[in-house]
């Protein structure tokens, strides 16, 4: 009765319903069900243990957060391995069984959660139902140890052989694919999956010689296939073999690299497609011999190429920069690839064979080529970002002489400026997250010039997510420094800057914008104007919504964010024109939230919101900060003997003007 109700309000709900079905820990209860199944005869247990799977996929089925509940909240996942694996004959398995597993393999695809999975030997324990008779459950089982060998890629760095290469060949993995998968499936789908993860499996390792020609050939034939997930599969794990040299004759064979080319200049190719033929090519061209090195040089469309560096996908133009300067600069690409790996390995004495002021004269050289070439330059200048990262991450990086003239970070700027605002990446843009980190608040007052400041609202002009967020964080950052003179009132000087290049209109659009993804895109953007006018009056036009999205900034899990809302919110008042809107959004509850936090910069922010309130406010607005301040929290610090966080002077202030007013 219990299996059927929840089967009764599964169908038909929602993705949000399902989700808060998750939530109520219903998957532990479908566990403890599995395991008491375990110990019954099976004409009471199969009934249910199908149930059991059939709410399970229901609940789960396009419906990501559920199955990550699932596997991280319960045991779920393992109780399904031990029905599928041991507890369930071959012939007893239906496809119920199998595409329950097989949605948390497809959903539950972090690092962190295919490891949980592999962990307790999924894959082993299901590779014998290859072998069933029927489709539905070889198919689920093929998918499910396929969706377990895929792994990401990391785009800057050579590949390495897959983790679990060994365990699979001694699991019996690796031959029940090749065997029961791909020579002897049942189906054409099977042979292209079971390929696909063969391919994934021997990343960066030579194919046996039995082997080779049956699995890249499948995957050949994948690579034409019209169905997109199939072409996209099997021109990654071809890009996987790609990796060891030893492959490269038997994948170049029979016209591939034409057959490359034709769908590299279709238009209606999808992105992974794209991506992956690109990456073939810069495969090739990395490890490859002087003869396909020759080859590809040659016959690869490169205007096709810098095309795509205006691609809507940041992957697509990310490898499309590499591929370029693969081409045009293989020598210089070899170097910074080099010095990557020392930087990679986790040794004490990495930096022993790096000269890092060398290296930052080639980074700095290869900026100002890319200020005049950033097509064929960009895949230099990623790399070399990537370099710069790791030498500021292990403090080898002194960042005062990088702030001059003609050094890292003002042709840094430059290229900015010059590299089209529809090519941006989020690997372009990164590196200003560190900036932030490691900026001392004097060099973060140098960078608020117009030369810093208007390539960065010029990437802004491209809606590209993950640069947005990188270059809002700096901009915040940079924004909110004062130099701060002793006087009252006291206006921020970047607004100048911001006014000069017309960066506001550009902010607005952002702010306005409803459709990302990340909300804290817009909280930045309002964090960044609020910044522009403290002790000024916001325009009428856009007042309302600025302060809306800071008191919303007050609620953010991110304390950085709820930090920078206190702090502008409490610049804002200086000006009484605000204190209308924000008295109105932020009496009583954000006021209260602010000082009753546990976190330093958001209780002295808070009061010195409150404070200037009360001193430049109207009589009315006064009494209501009066009344809405936790005036025994506020007491508490005021009686403080110990202001080692700075709080005495400001709570003292605080609790003198409510006795004068009250």
């Amino acid at each position: 009765s219990y299996l059927a109700q929840l089967l009764v309000e599964i169908i038909g709900a929602s993705i949000q319903d399902r989700l808060a079905i998750a939530e109520r820990g219903e998957f532990v209860e479908l566990v403890n069900i599995l395991k008491w199944a375990l110990d019954q005869n099976k004409e009471l247990s199969r009934p249910i243990q199908e149930w059991v799977c059939e709410v399970a996929q229901d609940l789960i089925n396009e419906n990501k957060q559920a199955a990550v509940i699932g596997l991280e909240q319960s045991e779920i996942v393992q109780q399904l391995k031990i029905l599928l694996g041991t507890d369930l004959e071959l012939e007893e398995i239906k496809f119920v069984h199998a595409n329950a597993l097989k949605l948390f393999t497809t959903y539950c695809d972090s690092k962190k959660q295919m490891q949980l999975m592999h962990d307790i030997g999924l894959e082993k324990a299901v590779v014998r139902n290859i072998k069933s008779q029927c489709r539905g459950v070889y198919e689920k089982t093929v998918i499910s140890i396929a969706n377990q060998v895929i792994k990401k890629i990391k785009l800057f760095k050579k590949s390495r052989q897959h983790p679990y290469f060994d365990q699979f060949t001694k699991d019996g993995i690796v031959s029940a694919l090749f065997n029961d998968g791909l020579k002897n499936g049942k189906s054409e789908r099977i042979k292209v999956i079971s390929a696909y993860a063969l391919g994934y499996a021997y990343r960066a390792k030579q194919l046996p010689d039995e082997m080779k020609s049956v699995i890249i050939n499948q995957l050949k034939l994948g690579m034409k296939n019209e169905v997109s997930i199939i072409q996209w599969n099997t021109s990654s794990a071809l890009a996987c073999l790609a990796w060891s040299e030893d492959n490269h004759s038997e994948i170049l064979k029979d016209n591939f690299f034409d057959d490359a080319l034709q769908i590299l200049l279709n238009s209606e190719i999808s992105p992974g497609v794209l991506f992956d033929i690109q990456n073939l090519m810069r495969i090739f061209l990395d490890i490859g011999t002087e003869q396909t090195h020759q080859l590809i040089k040659q016959g690869i469309p490169t205007p096709r190429i810098r095309e795509l560096t205006h691609n809507k996908d940041s992957y697509v133009r990310n490898i499309a920069f590499l591929l370029l300067s693969w081409i045009n600069n293989r020598d210089q690409m070899n170097k910074f690839e080099k010095c990557l790996k020392l930087i990679d390995e986790n040794s004490g004495n990495k930096y022993d064979n790096i000269n890092v002021n060398e290296i930052m004269i080639e980074i700095i050289t290869v900026l100002r080529d890319g200020n005049n070439n950033a097509d064929d330059n960009g895949g230099l200048v990623l790399v070399a970002l990537q370099i710069v990262q790791h030498f500021l991450l292990d403090k080898k990086l002194d960042i005062q002489p990088e702030l001059e003239e003609g050094r890292f970070i003002d042709e840094l700027f430059k290229f900015y400026s010059f590299i089209q605002s529809d090519q941006i990446t989020d690997d372009f843009t990164f590196v200003l997250v560190y900036f932030v980190d490691d900026m001392t608040r004097d060099q973060k007052l140098k960078m608020k010039q117009e030369k810093y400041i208007n390539p960065l609202i010029h990437l802004l002009e491209y809606n590209d997510e993950n640069s947005h967020v990188n270059i809002s964080i700096f901009l915040v950052d940079i924004a909110i420094q004062m130099d701060l003179s002793g006087e009252a009132q006291q206006q921020n000087q970047i607004r100048s800057v911001f006014e000069k290049i017309e960066a506001l209109p550009q902010l607005l659009k952002i702010l306005q914008n409803e459709i990302f993804k990340c909300k804290n895109i817009n909280i930045y953007a309002a964090v960044i104007i609020g910044s522009n006018y403290k002790a000024s009056k916001i325009p009428d036009e856009f007042r309302k919504i600025v302060i809306q999205y800071l008191k919303l900034a007050a609620q953010n899990e991110d304390q950085y964010i709820v930090d920078y809302s206190a702090l502008v919110l409490a610049g804002l008042v200086e000006c009484e024109d605000n204190h209308t809107d924000i008295v109105a959004e932020i009496i009583p509850h954000t006021l209260q939230k602010y000082i009753n936090e546990d976190v330093y910069q958001q209780i002295d922010q808070g009061m010195m919101l409150a404070l200037n309130l009360i001193q430049y406010g109207t009589a009315e607005t006064k009494m209501k900060v009066i009344e809405g301040i936790p005036k025994e929290r506020v007491v508490n610090f005021a009686e403080r003997q110990d202001d080692q966080d700075g709080l005495i002077f400001a709570a003292r202030l605080l609790i003198e003007w409510i006795q004068f007013i009250s």
